[in-house]
């Protein structure tokens, strides 16, 4: 195996039909009067443009039914089979390599030339030179030719921002997100998991088969999640009515401007009494009516139309006793574990609603208090849920 040319971070590596190479294997190009190289990725395979074989083939393809006769000595004819049948291994270049110690470290821009060795690069070696999966590693499988053990950091994953896991349906994009999930747990952190097709209900029992039940909590809304609509919050709500129900600005606005006089009058902001503060305006006589304090008939009955379709998914509570806070859940995961809501089935106002309310609360809890320890975030199916 040789260089054969390379194109910016790009490089093409010739080799016989008898050196085994496959995509996504690591290769080490190496100077040694220099101490320095480089490692590349394989991202595909062709076969060699060698001149005259297109003829060759032609030739022999052009002549079905006749027979040719060729006398080559046995060994030149494993030499011109070898010749047909060269290929090029395609690969982009990761890291430079440098020293006796052979340190990995960020390309630089430099190219070994084509006399330098090439040979393949052991997968274990490589995620110990570039520190793979520490510190808090989690355990995701093996490689899939060294059959080295694969693990990524919990560290990376707090201070990466925003990981996304991508793929074809089926590749296992949401058993990687599991393993990652339960990698967190058993390190103590604490994770929120929006689950929009109940597949995280089974981690339960893995987690018990370890000794380490009670590290999940599963929340279904309109059953044991159930919110004080003042806990949700007037953002949230008219949000979720704006963008999931269709309410427009004039209704926005109403809404908005009756729940600021319930909370002047000192009145309780609930679904009943934002109905009924809406309605003055319908039942008085229009001279008793002050247009700037109450809904008009229009909006009044189109607020409540929706106020009505939301009360019916049973996600909102009255009653303190019956009301989940986010805060409170989360004191029940002291060791680690997970927030699970179960989304599955669910309208969309209710997803938005769940969603939007965690999402807020957990932003204030954070801005409250900077030390709080890290949350993980789950996101099944995460183009379903609309920002906030």
């Amino acid at each position: 195996m040789q260089v054969f040319s390379k194109d910016a971070d790009e490089v093409v590596l010739l080799y016989s039909p008898r050196e085994e190479v496959e995509v996504g294997e690591n290769i080490k190009i190496w100077d040694e009067s220099k101490k320095r190289g480089v490692i590349i990725q394989i991202i595909e395979l062709d076969l060699a443009r060698i001149p005259g074989i297109l003829e060759d083939l032609i030739r022999n393809e052009s002549i079905p039914s006749g027979k040719i006769i060729e006398h080559i000595p046995k060994g030149l004819k494993q030499f011109v089979a070898d010749i047909r049948n060269m290929k090029f291994a395609i690969g982009k270049i990761r890291k430079e390599v440098s020293g006796k110690d052979l340190s990995v470290v960020p390309w630089s821009g430099w190219m070994p030339n084509r006399g330098a060795e090439v040979e393949p690069v052991e997968d274990s070696w490589l995620l110990e030179r570039l520190g793979v999966g520490n510190p808090f590693p989690i355990l995701m499988g093996e490689t899939v030719y060294g059959k080295a053990t694969f693990s990524v950091s919990g560290f990376d994953l707090q201070e990466g921002g925003t990981t996304i896991i991508t793929g074809k349906k089926g590749t296992g994009k949401s058993h990687a997100a599991k393993m990652i999930l339960m990698g967190l747990i058993e390190h103590g952190a604490r994770c929120i998991v929006f689950d929009v097709n109940d597949e995280y209900s089974g981690l339960e029992q893995a987690l018990k088969d370890k000794k380490a039940d009670g590290r999940i909590v599963k929340l279904e809304p309109g059953v044991n999640l159930k919110f004080l609509l003042t806990y949700i919050g007037l953002d949230v709500f008219a949000n979720v009515l704006r963008t999931q129900m269709g309410a427009g600005d004039p209704s926005i606005f109403d809404l908005q401007r009756t729940w600021g006089r319930l909370v002047k009058e000192e009145v309780p902001v609930t679904l009943d009494s934002l109905v009924k503060a809406l309605y003055p305006s319908v039942n008085s006589n229009e001279e008793e009516v002050n247009p700037d304090s109450f809904a008009s008939k229009a909006t009044a009955g189109a607020l409540t139309r929706r106020i009505y379709g939301l009360k019916r998914t049973k996600l909102f509570t009255d009653r303190p006793d019956q009301a989940t806070t986010i805060e409170s859940e989360l004191k029940k995961l002291k060791k680690g574990g997970a927030l699970v809501f179960n989304l599955k089935g669910k309208r969309a106002d209710v997803r938005n609603i769940v969603v939007g309310t965690v999402l807020t609360k957990l932003e204030n809890l954070l801005e409250a208090n900077t030390k709080y320890p890290p949350i993980f975030i789950f996101a099944e199916e995460a183009h379903l849920h609309r920002k906030h």
